[in-house]
Order: C-alpha cells, then structure tokens, then sequence
C-alpha cells in the first residue's frame, strides 16, 4: 500500500494554507490515538498523528484536507465552526482541488461519503451508510449489526475472555452452537483452518459474520477494527 510521507504530509498542508491565505503557525506529528489529525484554530496549527503514516495515501490526503477546512472555515468566519455547514462548504471546496467531493447525511458532522469528481463513483463510504445511485443513505441493516457486535465485544470484555496485553490480528464474530461466538483461528497442523471459540455469547442470531482485525485488550479497555460485513 502506497503510503504518504511526513514530508510529502507537511508540504501539502502548507501548499493548501498557502493557497487561502492562511496564517500557519506550526504542523507538526505525535504519537496519538483516536483522531488521525487535529486543527487548532485559535493557535493556527495542525498536529497528526504519526498512524497517519501507516494509512493510505488516500487517507492521509482525507485528513489533510478536513484539517485545513478547519483553519479555513476559522478564517472566513473568525470563529471554531466544528463541522457545520461553513465547515463542509470550506471541506468541499479544498477537496475539489484533489478531484474529489464529500457528502454528508446531515448538515453537522464528518462526510458520510466521497465521490470522485471526475467519474462519479464512490471512493470511500463510512460505515453505517451506504452509496445507493450516487445517494448516500444510512445503512440500517449494518447499524443493526454493528450494534449485535457492539452487544458481543461488551460481553466478553467484563467476561475477561481475552488476555491482557495480546492483540488478536484475526478474529470473527460468528454462530456457533447457535449462539454468536468470538473465534480465532486455532493452531491445529493437522485440520488447518479450524477455529477456536474463546467467548460463546448469549445472543442468537443465524447468518452473521463480521471479521475483526487488531484485536487488543489492555484490561482495562477493548479496542478493535470491523475488516467487512457480512449479515441480514
């Protein structure tokens, strides 16, 4: 995967304030977790998170833009707009520039999707939505199942099914027995691709399977990604 620089990151980010007139007063990168990047408006500067560099291009340009808006929008309109709608017309207008466009399903908050310019078909999608004939629309049937997962991963957290300290690179949320089921690929030379059930929840529910990826519990919080949807 094609990944962006710290370099390439500072460049485009001045390149942009530079462009709008925008008073840089420092970028800079962390080691943070949570938000990828964060503007400061009143100080006039830009922190990212130093994950930013293990994503995609596509995903660090994403970000560099939404937190230009952010000092743009502070600009125009001599105050913190979060993500109203000055936010997501100054959003639009940077992102146009990369050949892309955001749209969002209500009139705060992040974009629920990104379109190309150029060809009109949908880049990226957050989840809980969904691109329907070029329509971002909410996802109901994801929502509800990331809302079963949710109910999952809650259980087996104060059940303690997961070591401290380890992180699960693979893990999927299934029916087993007939009941929702925590498994991981167990290590068996003789039957390969078995799996192995470390948390058997009360929930039931047929033809649900959601894979996880980065699995880690610290003991005293659990954090994980969602790598695709399966489920009705």
């Amino acid at each position: 995967m094609d990944k962006m620089t710290k370099e390439e990151a500072f460049r485009l980010t001045a390149e942009i304030c530079t462009r709008y007139d925008i008073s840089l007063r420092g970028v800079s990168f962390r080691r943070k977790k949570g938000a990828m990047g964060t503007a400061y408006t009143k100080e006039g500067k830009i922190i990212y998170s130093t994950l930013l560099l293990r994503e995609s291009r596509w995903q660090a340009l994403k970000t560099i833009c939404h937190e230009a808006a952010h000092l743009l929008a502070a600009k125009r309109y001599g105050k913190n707009c979060l993500h109203d709608s000055r936010f997501h017309d100054c959003e639009a207008e940077i992102d146009a520039i990369y050949g892309f466009r955001p749209v969002y399903a209500a009139k705060r908050g992040y974009a629920a999707a990104y379109f190309d310019i150029a060809s009109g078909k949908s880049l990226d999608c957050r989840r809980g939505y969904r691109v329907d004939n070029g329509t971002v629309v909410i996802d109901r049937d994801r929502k509800a199942n990331d809302m079963i997962l949710r109910k999952v991963m809650k259980a087996a957290f104060f059940a303690k099914a997961f070591i401290k300290g380890e992180v699960y690179a693979k893990m999927r949320c299934e029916p087993v027995e007939g009941r929702l089921a925590l498994t991981v690929e167990a290590c068996n030379d003789i039957k390969p691709g078995s799996r192995e059930v470390i948390y058997l929840s009360e929930l039931k529910k047929d033809n649900f399977s959601m894979n996880l990826k980065n699995v880690k519990y610290s003991g005293r919080s659990l954090r994980y990604n969602v790598e695709d949807f399966k489920g009705s």
